[in-house]
């Protein structure tokens, strides 16, 4: 696969999944997960992942340099696993849970879902949002609520409850004290790549 920047004009589909994010209707979502875009080297329990390949629950995901992972859930949601990351992908009683053990993701999750993201210092509960995170190491993550509304979480406590309509991140810090905020602008991440990113999850990876 060629690594390319294609521009995607908005979906109606997209238009109505951003407008939706503050819905709070649990959804029932197939729990399915599979491989739906590939760049680069890319892992899934040390074999080399392809297109269409279904992610089984406990799976390990990881990627190499310059390399990206889109894992879709269901039909409306997924994440985006950047470079240098470890995520594991689990299902738990109906719900997902993402455990990114270190680098980078990009998460669209379609309103009303159960869906929790796990790192080292947080657990985001999702309510519908486009969200994301970088665990830089054990203590320290950078979080930005790109659109819908999140609780970041320690020790089963919502500590910090965020809803923003564009862009709004933190960086979290875990100490044995509990967890600090500090603002921080959106970095690492762009509006045209959240939008490619959802083109994908509608339509699926680019043409050869």
């Amino acid at each position: 696969m060629k690594n390319r920047r294609v521009y995607y004009p908005l979906n109606p589909v997209l238009i109505i999944l951003l407008s939706l994010v503050a819905c709070q209707k649990i959804v029932e979502i197939p729990q399915t997960a599979t491989v739906n875009f590939i760049i680069g080297e890319v892992n899934i329990d040390g074999q080399p992942a392809k297109i269409g390949e279904i992610v089984n629950n406990g799976s390990i995901i990881t990627t190499g340099v310059n390399s990206v992972a889109e894992i879709k859930f269901g039909k409306h949601s997924g994440t985006q696993i950047r470079e240098n990351s470890r995520v594991k992908v689990k299902l738990d009683q109906e719900k997902w849970d993402v455990i990114a053990y270190q680098g980078a993701v990009l998460n669209v999750i379609e309103p009303g879902s159960n869906f929790k993201l796990r790192g080292p210092s947080s657990v985001i509960a999702i309510r519908g949002t486009i969200f994301y995170v970088h665990s830089y190491d054990d203590s320290t993550q950078y979080i930005c609520t790109c659109n819908g509304i999140i609780d970041i979480e320690d020790n089963q406590q919502v500590n910090k409850t965020v809803a923003a309509s564009h862009h709004e991140g933190y960086n979290v810090v875990k100490s044995d004290t509990g967890q600090t905020f500090t603002s921080e602008s959106m970095k690492e991440h762009s509006d045209l790549e959240i939008f490619e990113f959802m083109y994908r999850i509608e339509h699926g990876s680019d043409p050869e």
